[in-house]
């Protein structure tokens, strides 16, 4: 982005993410954080580029385009970077409501992704609720997930598309395949109580949602499938490939087409291509569950149920 500022003064910004380099000569501005890259080039007669004021306009320009979202540039995977929990109860219970303490983690930790975007932008809660409770957060979050793809360029399913998201990684890893497409994975809660098919579906889900996929797609679109085997402490992923196996190998009996997005590497870029399908078929957990919700925003459909239910009995969406 090129502007000319009085007198001729030419002030070229330019904005990446990933590791800072500077060319020779010039000074990198000093905001970790945001990890973007500031080059300013000063052409004008005795203008020098340490001129106070010019650095103080430089400043204040990438807060401004940080704040409307222009600066927060596609990065690389953040080990422990979870966008379900960012929207959910997790660090407001965790660190105690304090917003400040917050909001540095989550920059300093995960700088320029959507979830430190939106906690940049949000109000503080009073309360432990999902952020997307009100009408206000939900503009906020979802006018990002807009912004990503409009100025950012982040890639959506074509209209005929089915987008199936796979929770792979760790629940799947610990149990067999097999038993994980018969009834799904084991959930414990804390109180003891155990839930089936918490994060893992078996067959039986799938059954439901294929009967819900409109005639006409199957020859039109495909299905892509959406998962990662990065969010996993193990490295040992044989049973979690197997069950993604036995999930593709089932729509592809049934005469489906299939496409694949595995291992991305940028949870972000997926969230929002799966925000903007047409049909979508969500997993377990809160990522896919917040996906879902997104996706009966944006005027799709959630073929494992109901709207507003997208994900069982008593996850409503808001």
């Amino acid at each position: 982005m090129k502007q000319t500022v009085g007198g001729g003064i030419l002030q070229q910004l330019e904005f990446r993410g990933g590791v800072s380099q500077v060319p020779p000569g010039k000074t990198q501005h000093p905001n970790p954080s945001l990890r973007c890259r500031l080059l300013c080039h000063v052409q004008v007669g005795r203008v020098k580029y340490n001129n106070i004021n010019m650095r103080l306009l430089c400043a204040f320009v990438v807060i401004v385009l940080f704040k409307c979202g222009y600066c927060a540039a596609p990065l690389p995977y953040h080990e422990g970077y979870r966008l379900g929990d960012i929207l959910s109860s997790w660090y407001t219970i965790n660190f105690k409501y304090d917003w400040e303490a917050i909001r540095q983690h989550i920059n300093l930790a995960f700088p320029g992704t959507i979830g430190a975007e939106y906690m940049n932008n949000t109000p503080d809660l009073k309360t432990h609720e999902h952020f997307l409770k009100s009408s206000l957060q939900r503009h906020i979050f979802y006018d990002i997930l807009r912004r990503r793809v409009r100025e950012m360029g982040y890639e959506v399913p074509k209209l005929t598309d089915i987008v199936v998201h796979l929770r792979l990684g760790d629940t799947c890893d610990y149990e067999d395949a097999s038993v994980l497409w018969d009834i799904g994975d084991t959930y414990i809660y804390t109180d003891g109580s155990v839930e089936k098919a918490h994060y893992v579906k078996p067959k039986s889900y799938y059954d439901e949602g294929i009967k819900k996929i409109p005639a006409d797609y199957q020859s039109k679109g495909s299905v892509v499938f959406v998962g990662s085997l990065l969010h996993s402490n193990v490295t040992d992923h044989t049973n979690c490939i197997k069950y993604r196996d036995l999930v593709m190998q089932y729509f592809k009996d049934r005469g489906y087409q299939v496409q694949t997005r595995f291992d991305e590497g940028d949870p972000d870029r997926d969230f929002v291509y799966m925000s903007f399908a047409k049909n979508f078929i969500g997993g377990g957990g809160g990522y896919s569950l917040q996906t879902a919700r997104a996706v009966h925003h944006f005027g799709g459909k959630c073929l494992h149920g109901d709207p507003p239910i997208c994900r069982g009995v008593g996850h409503t969406v808001v």
